[in-house]
């Protein structure tokens, strides 16, 4: 499973990273994203809803944990 820690990047970037990542993963592969900024760690899980792209989210230390599983 790919890992990207996001953490330090502010909204939009991470939005527009898992948005070119999703792209290039094949069906059932997974994603583990970290994310700090507060307007990242509502739009992420939004779009995800938006687009039913199943993940778990988790809170870890300072940060959410997101785990994504392509369709």
């Amino acid at each position: 499973m790919e890992r990207l820690d996001l953490r330090s990047e502010n909204c939009p970037i991470p939005l527009i990273t898992v948005k070119l990542k999703l792209k290039q993963m094949a069906a059932g592969e997974q994603l583990c994203v970290l994310l700090s900024d507060p307007g990242s760690v509502k739009d992420v899980p939004r779009l995800l809803a938006k687009k039913a792209i199943p993940f778990e989210r988790r809170l870890r230390d300072s940060a959410t944990e997101l785990t994504i599983t392509k369709p």
